[in-house]
C-alpha cells in the first residue's frame, strides 16, 4: 500500500484529511446558519457564583433531554479544575448509557463556540464564582440558567450574580433561576421562588428535590431524568422541559 511520509497508510491519511475538512465545513455552516437563522443552534450557560449548587447537574439534565428529543447536544466543561460534567460523562460510557452525550473541556467560551460542530444545543457548564468567563458565556448564550438552593445565603448571591449580569448588558428576561435542592416544604420552595421574582427575574415553577435517587443516579453516568423511580423522573423532566419552553421564547 501507498504510504505517507510519517509512514502512515495512504488511504488512512486521506480519511482524516476528509474528517477535518468536514468538521470544518460542519463548523462554518453551523455559524452561518446562527449568525443567519437558518439552522437554530441554541446556547444555554448554567453558571454559578457558589460551588455546589447545581450547575453541573441542570447542564446534564438538560444535554439529556435534548439528547432524548433527538436533538445534537453538547456540553462545553469550562471548569478546568473540578471538570464534573467531563468526569459524569466518562462513567456515563463506561456504564454505556444511552442516549450518548458529547461533554468537551475548554479552556474558554470561544474555543467552545468553535468546537460546536453541527449541534443543536449548546450547554456551557461554567466554572463556579462569577469571573470575566461568565460574563462571556453569559453573552454567548441564548439563555442564561442560575441555579440556586433555598437558604438566604444562596438566594442573595444568586442574585447578586444575576445582577452583575445585567450590569453587563444582560437583558433580565434572559436569566431565569431554578431552585435545586429544595427541602420537602413546598411553602419553603414557593417563598424562595417569590423572593427572586420579586428581584426582578423569572424562576421556574418546578424545582429539584434534595433525593438520595438522585445522587445515585448521578454517581452511575444517569441524568436526574434517568433516576430509578419515576416520580425523580417526571420532576426532572417538568423543569427540563419548563426550561425549553422558555428558551424557545426568549430565542425566537
Amino acid at each position: 500500500p501507498r504510504r505517507g511520509p510519517e509512514g502512515q497508510g495512504y488511504a488512512s491519511l486521506l480519511h482524516a484529511s476528509m474528517q477535518a475538512c468536514l468538521q470544518a465545513a460542519c463548523w462554518h455552516v453551523s455559524m452561518q446558519a446562527r449568525q443567519h437563522a437558518w439552522i437554530p443552534m441554541k446556547t444555554i450557560a448554567v453558571v454559578s457564583q457558589k460551588g455546589g449548587a447545581g450547575k453541573s447537574t441542570l447542564a446534564r439534565l438538560l444535554a439529556v433531554e435534548a439528547a432524548r428529543d433527538d436533538k445534537k447536544a453538547k456540553i462545553a466543561d469550562l471548569d478546568l479544575h473540578q471538570g464534573t460534567s467531563t468526569n459524569w460523562n466518562m462513567r456515563r460510557q463506561r456504564a454505556g448509557r444511552t442516549p450518548a452525550i458529547d461533554v468537551q473541556t475548554f479552556g474558554s467560551v470561544d474555543q467552545a463556540l468553535r468546537g460546536a460542530v453541527c449541534c443543536d444545543v449548546m450547554i456551557f457548564d461554567g466554572a463556579p464564582h462569577a469571573s470575566a468567563q461568565t460574563a462571556q458565556a453569559a453573552k454567548a448564550a441564548d439563555l442564561v440558567i442560575i441555579p440556586t438552593k433555598t437558604t438566604l445565603d444562596d438566594l442573595t448571591a444568586a442574585l447578586g450574580l444575576a445582577r452583575e449580569l445585567t450590569k453587563a448588558g444582560i437583558q433580565p428576561a434572559r436569566v431565569l433561576f431554578a431552585l435545586n435542592q429544595t427541602t420537602d416544604s413546598a411553602s419553603e420552595a414557593a417563598e424562595a421562588r417569590d423572593w427572586l421574582l420579586r428581584g426582578g427575574f423569572p424562576t421556574c415553577e418546578a424545582h429539584i428535590p434534595l433525593k438520595t435517587g438522585y445522587s445515585r443516579a448521578l454517581d452511575a453516568g444517569d441524568a436526574l431524568s434517568e433516576a430509578k423511580h419515576s416520580s425523580l423522573n417526571g420532576r426532572a423532566r417538568a423543569l427540563s422541559y419548563e426550561i425549553y419552553e422558555y428558551l424557545d421564547a426568549v430565542a425566537l
